[in-house]
């Protein structure tokens, strides 16, 4: 039930996340969504709903030499922030109820000990899961080679003869 709750909050936090620096973005950089006027709560609660195919989409939409590639490393960048975020967010909540019976108090523990992790430990264990992360990225680049403009000139010395 906790790692549940720790997984929703999670998903809420990423969703919420994009759909602000989506709204505060500035004019050029903004998504199609955030152009109009100011966007209503329907469209931002479809945004938060479905951060991780927009991340997708768009990661499709930048190659189209080789579309399968961005999607790789986009959903790897999904299921990593999802996972990190999940397991310090589930962590916390395991430690409110450690600390105390009442519900009132693990509430409020919870959300300052969410506010201390999403603050100080996650950028802390983002920087140490890095060479993890990088060799999940090295073997995503072999499985989706770079094709179209995105590879590289081939020297005199790679060429066969």
């Amino acid at each position: 039930m906790i790692f549940t709750l720790g997984l929703l909050l999670s998903y809420l936090f990423l969703g919420l996340t994009r759909a602000a620096n989506g709204i505060t973005a500035e004019p050029a950089q903004k998504p199609a969504w955030a152009l109009a006027r100011s966007p209503t709560l329907g469209v931002v609660f479809g945004v938060v709903a479905s951060w991780p195919a927009a991340r997708i989409a768009e990661a499709r939409q930048s190659n189209p030499d080789n579309p399968r590639r961005g999607i790789a490393f986009a959903a790897m960048n999904a299921a990593v922030e999802l996972a990190l975020l999940t397991m310090l967010t589930w962590g916390a909540l395991r430690l409110a109820i450690a600390l105390s019976d009442n519900i009132l108090v693990e509430v409020l523990v919870a959300i300052v000990l969410i506010f201390l992790v999403l603050r100080v430990v996650l950028p802390i264990v983002t920087v140490k899961l890095a060479p993890a992360i990088a060799v999940v990225g090295l073997m995503l680049d072999r499985m989706f080679p770079p094709t179209g403009r995105d590879a590289a000139e081939p020297s005199d010395g790679d060429q066969p003869t």
